[in-house]
């Protein structure tokens, strides 16, 4: 945490432990000098900077210094809200996504909403216990969803509960996110018992009903560390209770959950399941880049660290992350949820006043298959891949032979959309990305593409990709490279090469040259 100027803030002490405060005057024009050769290296924020919190002091010379303010990490700046600032001050603190607050409330708004880290889990599938008077009612899709058929239940039951409790910390938000779906005249009763960690005390029951609001609900916990034990009842006339992944996140309240002011998009039609959407404005120079994160069992983003790095850094970009079944299920979803996923990019290059030709997407493994899929309605500058994954449907039935116990998210997957694991089911999941990517205007598109050679998820994708692109745009440009190996067997190579065409197109496209940013 820094503070540029102003009366230094006296808040070390009632900071979380996790916090370092660091202090830059600018009093003097030597001081302005130093807070700049400190945090700056070739015109450009230092990358060990990039995740700070700043502060604007009151009446700071910083605010006589925009360009200085540009380069400072979006979401992550605070000043004083009685700060008398010009229309220029305000429209440029707003674009970075600044928070206006009261400073004697500094401590308590960095703890909560500013803390670090991304903390989210899934409540364990495997783990879940269903009442033995529904076990003639009980239909199951793998791991991916539970429904409970045609009961008529006069009193609450306990119909799900979760073998397993979660330890939280102590004098935390937290938001409860469970993704189903109840058909029928009856009503669903999600119960949290908070028990206090020391004791073993019951402390709180919270009973959630039928929650179909966009907004997670929310909790905190007491001063001890805190157990928490999920259960769901259900009552009355129920045609159908579906059951999908439960997610229990640290929130920042107003100011989302994984990262601050990161935000959510659920498909309505499917359970609430949800991708994550986190958007920093950088420089306010072109490209866009969008990074599509892979499968992972760790809920929150991946790839901020990249998109810090490329083009010298300060580069605006947009963090999306799959948090359906355990880690992910490859952005695929009702037509709806994928509109708005379309509509989210849009939105953001409409925001910073960018073209279809001034982004990029991207992704390794599950990502691939979100920005190849997503690049045939948006049209982008490049798309930028690793070990792509395109045949859904190909990547289930591999488990079997190919890949014995090595991806059973696969199967969820392909039972979740197609309801069987046939081969005709296979072949019909195939064709929901070729039936959309056949339709996508690449005319003005560039690929780069790294994948395996001998890959054991999708051994022809990157076959089928080059083969279509040639036939219908020749002159499109695709540069590639195999390497040796599974699915998993390089992901470092990968990532090296994927970081190069990165650079390669930020210095090309945009004038974007990288440097050594300590």
């Amino acid at each position: 945490m820094i503070q540029l100027g102003g009366h230094k803030l006296g808040i070390e002490k009632q900071l979380d432990k996790s916090f370092r405060f660091h202090y830059l005057p600018l009093g003097e024009p030597e001081e302005v000098v130093t807070a700049e050769e400190t945090l700056l290296s070739n015109d450009n924020l230092k990358l060990k900077y990039r995740s700070s919190i700043f502060i604007l002091g009151l009446d700071s010379y910083v605010f006589l210094m925009p360009n200085l303010i540009k380069k400072l990490p979006s979401n992550r700046i605070i000043y004083s809200q009685n700060e008398n600032l010009t229309v220029d001050l305000v429209e440029l603190l707003q674009k970075k996504c600044a928070e206006p607050i009261k400073f004697e409330e500094a401590h308590t708004i960095i703890n909560e909403i500013f803390f670090g880290g991304q903390y989210g889990l899934r409540l364990d599938f495997e783990k879940i216990d269903i009442s033995p008077l529904l076990k003639n009612q009980i239909e199951q899709f793998g791991r991916g969803e539970i429904n409970i058929k045609d009961v008529n239940l006069v009193s609450q039951v306990q119909a799900i509960s979760w073998r397993m409790t979660i330890s939280l910390n102590a004098n935390s938000l937290f938001e409860f996110w469970p993704e189903y779906e109840l058909k029928g005249k009856g009503k669903v009763i999600f119960k949290l018992y908070i028990i206090d960690a020391v004791s073993y005390i019951p402390i709180k029951t919270y009973e959630i009903f039928n929650k179909k609001t966009p907004e997670p609900f929310l909790f905190k916990t007491g001063e001890n560390r805190t157990i928490l034990y999920v259960a769901a009842f259900l009552q009355g006339s129920i045609e159908k209770f579906s059951i999908r992944e439960i997610h229990i996140r640290k929130s920042r309240a107003k100011h989302g959950n994984f990262m601050v002011n990161s935000s959510m998009i659920a498909d309505r039609k499917h359970c609430n399941g949800q991708l994550a959407v986190y958007f920093d404005s950088g420089d306010f120079k072109p490209p866009l880049n969008v990074y599509f994160s892979g499968w992972r069992t760790a809920e929150g983003f991946e790839g901020a660290g990249i998109m810090n790095q490329v083009g010298g850094g300060g580069v605006p970009h947009l963090l999306i992350a799959d948090e359906r079944l355990k880690g992910g299920a490859f952005y695929i979803g009702s037509r709806e949820f994928e509109a708005e996923v379309v509509s989210t990019i849009s939105k953001y290059l409409k925001y910073l006043g960018f073209s279809k030709d001034q982004l990029v997407l991207s992704g390794i493994s599950m990502g691939t298959t979100a920005a190849l899929y997503y690049s045939s309605m948006l049209s982008p500058k490049a798309v930028i891949v690793g070990k792509p994954l395109v045949n859904l449907g190909t990547i289930a039935a591999n488990e079997r032979i190919d890949r014995p116990y090595g991806f059973p998210t696969s199967l969820d997957l392909l039972l979740l959309n197609e309801k069987t694991t046939s081969y005709d089911a296979q072949q019909h999941f195939n064709e929901r990305f070729w039936s959309t990517f056949r339709k996508g205007k690449f005319k003005n598109t560039m690929f780069a593409i790294a994948y395996m050679k001998q890959d054991d998820y999708d051994s022809t994708a990157f076959d089928e990709l080059f083969k279509f692109l040639k036939n219908k745009y020749p002159y499109s440009k695709i540069t590639y490279k195999g390497l040796v190996g599974r699915h998993n067997d390089n992901t470092v190579g990968i990532v090296n090469w994927f970081m190069r065409q990165f650079e390669n197109i930020m210095e090309e496209g945009f004038d974007r040259r990288s440097s050594n940013i300590e």
